[in-house]
């Protein structure tokens, strides 16, 4: 294997895994979070945390591309 399959290959992961993170924090955001904070309303500032923190990283992997 080369020097450049290898950037190659390592650059299809970076993208595979940056897709399933986005999409796993989406899922997070638009599904179980309101769900948790229907059921405990006092987890809503960490949530909220964990949205802003979910924003801040979907801001820097567009970054990336």
């Amino acid at each position: 294997m080369g020097v450049v399959d290898a950037a190659t290959d390592l650059l299809l992961f970076c993208h595979g895994f940056c897709a399933a993170l986005s999409g796993h924090h989406r899922a997070e955001d638009g599904s179980l979070f309101p769900e948790l904070v229907r059921a405990r309303p006092d987890l809503a500032p960490v949530v909220a945390k964990l949205t802003q923190d979910h924003n801040m990283i979907e801001h820097r992997i567009g970054g990336l591309q």
